[in-house]
């Protein structure tokens, strides 16, 4: 199946009640599957270590969620991102009344984002488009609650999941890497080209490796792209390994 029309995100049977609301399930899902997700679970486009909804756990986002609650019409949310050629489901929320729009709305990215902080940028690119939006769920450990069965849904599949390929550091340290073996692939300096299993697509035969200059990165043949591992602003200061801005450049 095409990357674009899956997903990795965190679901748990709808539950009204904060505190009941910690312990979720990483789970895959296909696109068709989401307007039954919306209305059947609690649910995040983020997922998390042990399934524990806590910010350090973050592991993965598969796009972000926009929460409006200040009138702001459907409408309007649809034309403004029918105007930006991408894809999205919006969804009423339980509180939404017919005087005052309040709604959710899910966005994809094109590739999944592995490194918590490199999210946070690009939540804060994705919420210029809604100034309006609950700031809030910015948070790297929040959910949604579930929409009710009469919930009205406006989705458009026939533009692009917001494009993340410009942001450099999807993955971080902590991002799992695998073999084609599926065993844990160990980073360290100086490494050479090391087969694995590409994370930012569904890869059933390995066609990427990882490797180190200056930084680890990521080159994948399928996605025809090079990803860089985040760094901090003190890891970026001396770069001076030969051939280390021709190959960041690519």
């Amino acid at each position: 199946m095409e990357r674009g029309h899956i997903y990795k995100l965190s679901v748990r049977d709808k539950d009204y009640n904060p505190g009941n609301n910690n312990q979720f399930q990483s789970k895959i899902i296909d696109r068709s599957t989401l307007r039954d997700m919306v209305k059947k679970h609690n649910y995040s486009l983020i997922t998390w270590k042990n399934n524990i909804r806590k910010k350090e756990n973050f592991l993965s986002a598969c796009g972000c969620t926009v929460d409006v609650d200040n009138g702001l019409t459907l409408e309007k949310a649809s034309e403004r991102l029918n105007k930006k050629g991408l894809n999205y489901l919006i969804v009423t929320s339980k509180r939404h009344q017919k005087e005052k729009n309040r709604y959710h709305i899910l966005i994809f990215f094109s590739h999944p984002v592995y490194c918590a902080a490199t999210y946070e940028t690009i939540i804060q690119d994705v919420f210029k488009l809604f100034p309006e939006a609950d700031s809030s769920v910015m948070d790297p450990a929040r959910f949604m609650f579930g929409s009710p069965d009469d919930c009205e849904i406006h989705e458009n599949w026939n533009g692009e999941d917001f494009n993340v390929s410009g942001y450099e550091g999807l993955w971080d340290r902590d991002t799992s890497l695998k073999n084609k073996d599926d065993n844990p692939v160990v980073l360290s300096e100086g490494m050479a080209k090391t087969p694995i299993v590409c994370p930012f697509h569904d890869d059933e035969n390995p066609s990427a490796f990882v490797a180190h200059n200056g930084n680890f990165f990521i080159h994948c043949s399928s996605c025809d792209q090079t990803f860089w591992m985040y760094e901090n602003q003190e890891e970026r200061l001396d770069k001076t390994v030969p051939g280390f801005l021709f190959l960041r450049d690519r």
